[in-house]
Parts: C-alpha cells; sequence; structure tokens
C-alpha cells in the first residue's frame, strides 16, 4: 500500500506533460486501479491555508459572444509555511460557481475557456476530490513563490453562470500532494460587482445576491393613541395602512439575502436603550417606548440591539405590522407626546 501511494505521488508531479483532459483521466484510472488493489486509496483533497492579503480591482465583463470574463487580481503571499504537507508546484487558481438556489457548486473546469495570472495562460488543470485547480509549473509568474499581486482572468461560457450569475476566484497552491486554497475565501464577482470593489465571502456557501436589489418604504404616520399611566400600554397598529411595508422589483434572488433593519429617533434613547416620546408643552418630560416589527417570518425589537435579520418576500413586497410598548410614569403629565423615526436597511453580511 505505501509502495502504490508513493507511486501515485510520483505520477501527479510529472503528469502535467500532458493534457489538462488527459491529465485527469489518467489519474482517475490510477485512483480505480489502487482502489481494487489495496482497498483504501483516496484522492487528493483540499487544503485550507492563509495564501493571500486579500483580492482587489474585481469586475465582470459580458463579451456579447455568449461569453465572460472576470477579473481579479490576487495579493499572494509569500508561498513558504503554506503547503506543509507536500512539494510547491506552481500558484494555483480555483473557480466556482453558483445553482440556482445560490448553493455552491463544487470548483470546476467546466465550461471555463481561459484563467491567465499576470497575463500567462494556465498549463493544466488537476481534478482532486471535489475540486479542480488551475496551475503553470513552467511560467515565472506562476511559479513565484516571493509575495507578489498580480491579475487573474477567467473567460468561460455563460451558461455557467445563467442559474446564478455569479463566479467564485480562490488563490491556491498546486502542489506535489494535497492542494491549498485561501483560507481567508474567495473573491465572489457579479452583475452587482461595481468600481472594482471585491466582495470577499469567507464562507462560500452563503452568497449575496448576484444582482442589486432597490427598495422603496412606506413609512406611516402612527397613532398610538392614550397611554395608561403607571403601567405599560401595548398598542398593535393591525390595519393595512399602518403597515410599514416595502416593495422592490428586479431580481428574483432577493429572497436568499437577510436584510437588517434598523432606526434612529429625533429624541434619543433612554437610559435603558429605549427610544423617547416627549411632551409637545414641556420637552424634559418623556415616555420611553420601544417598537416591535412582525410578520408571518419574522420578528424584530427595534432599536434593533442584536441585528436581527429578515428576509424579503418573492413577490415584490413585504410588510411588517407595528406593535408600540410604552411605559408612563405616574406622574406623567398628560398632553401630545411624540418622535420621529428614520428607519435604515442594510443587507446582513
Amino acid at each position: 500500500m505505501n509502495i502504490q501511494c508513493g507511486v501515485f505521488e510520483r505520477i501527479k508531479k510529472i503528469a502535467g506533460v500532458f493534457s489538462g483532459c488527459v491529465l485527469k483521466q489518467l489519474c482517475g484510472l490510477f485512483l480505480v486501479g489502487l482502489s481494487l488493489a489495496a482497498g483504501e486509496a483516496s484522492a487528493y483533497v483540499m487544503r485550507y491555508s492563509d495564501l493571500s492579503n486579500g483580492y482587489s480591482n474585481c469586475s465582470l465583463k459580458d463579451n456579447g459572444n455568449g461569453t465572460s470574463t472576470a477579473r481579479v487580481d490576487f495579493d499572494y503571499k509569500a508561498a513558504a509555511g503554506h503547503h506543509p504537507t507536500a512539494n510547491f508546484q506552481s500558484r494555483g487558481v480555483i473557480v466556482y460557481t453558483y445553482g440556482a438556489a445560490g448553493q455552491l457548486n463544487e470548483s470546476s473546469s467546466v465550461g471555463i475557456n481561459s484563467v491567465t495570472l499576470g497575463g500567462f495562460e494556465k498549463e493544466t488543470i488537476f481534478g482532486g476530490y471535489r475540486y479542480a485547480m488551475f496551475s503553470n509549473r513552467y511560467n515565472s509568474q506562476w511559479i513565484n513563490r516571493s509575495p507578489f499581486r498580480a491579475a487573474v482572468v477567467v473567460q468561460f461560457n455563460n451558461s455557467i453562470i445563467a442559474k446564478w450569475p455569479a463566479i467564485g476566484i480562490r488563490a491556491g497552491i498546486f502542489t506535489s500532494g494535497d492542494d491549498y486554497g485561501d483560507s481567508a475565501g474567495l473573491a465572489y464577482i457579479s452583475p452587482a460587482t461595481q468600481n472594482g470593489i471585491c466582495t470577499l465571502l469567507v464562507n462560500p456557501e452563503q452568497p449575496p445576491p448576484p444582482m442589486d436589489v432597490t427598495l422603496t418604504m412606506n413609512a406611516p404616520d402612527w397613532d398610538i393613541g392614550e397611554l395608561s399611566r403607571g403601567e405599560e400600554t401595548l398598542k398593535t397598529l393591525s390595519a393595512a395602512n399602518d403597515q410599514l411595508c416595502f416593495t422592490y422589483e428586479g431580481s428574483k434572488f432577493v429572497t436568499f439575502q437577510k436584510y437588517i433593519i434598523n432606526a434612529t429617533n429625533l429624541n434619543g434613547l433612554s437610559s435603558n436603550g429605549r427610544y423617547l416620546l416627549k411632551s409637545l408643552e414641556d420637552s424634559s418630560k418623556t415616555v420611553p417606548y420601544s417598537l416591535t416589527l412582525q410578520n408571518a417570518n419574522a420578528t424584530m425589537l427595534l432599536p434593533n440591539a442584536k441585528n436581527t435579520g429578515f428576509n424579503l418576500n418573492e413577490n415584490g413586497r413585504t410588510c411588517f405590522t407595528p406593535t408600540f410598548t410604552a411605559l408612563a410614569e405616574k406622574k406623567s403629565p398628560g398632553g401630545a407626546y411624540s418622535d420621529v423615526l428614520t428607519f435604515t436597511v442594510v443587507a446582513k453580511p
């Protein structure tokens, strides 16, 4: 068994002289032979190490001929110390796509026409266990073990991003054994990528929507009526015209993103973090209150100190019923009280 595995390692070292397609077939056949003989052999797996200082200058361009080009700059760290289980062969590039529900596909070479690093084309494609890595063991850019920055350009068929129009690109190291991917995550590039800003996905299995979503909010004027002195007043405004609603269009992927809603207010917060109603006659007189927004899928207490998230409905409209909880002291003077809330909605990282 040990001798056979050693032979397989040497096969990987020299297999780059074949084309990428033949390489995968030869290694696959060799693996089958080992499995039948020893019953224990397995393909090389992807390990992870902090290979880069990050990603920059991301862009995605539709070429108008059924293909697109994604670009990202890798800021490689020195290779030393980041491939402890095997010998360095080449810098590597790993490319990912997504399924219709935003699920991460295994990295693959299918539909990818070109991968360049620093302007130089990949030499081989190695297919390990549930991953594919592009490499070049003969080009000075690809075999550079020192820290350096280089542009990675991937040209691919649009068909591979038809279900989810985004692509992920991760830095790697191709070795004589198990290969390495960047533990920092991958650069997530989509039509929403603008001004060269890269989205780093530390958890690639949770992608944001690949298309921008524009929200329009309808915030009504609320009248919570009379407050009881010396006890908590709970007031739910269930009428349709009292709901806080969002409308949006232009993206079928909106349901895959969580959002966080919060609000600042005109009168500030109480000592225990609640909003304040102020008397219109005497601004020194206040009543603390909180606001709960609720629908069938989410309940959020505002101020939203816990950054509780919610999902938008897929029909282009999401509404919340407001419930106010206020506590007026027994000595609170009568009269009108008010506050102004300013709402913000952001995508949850």
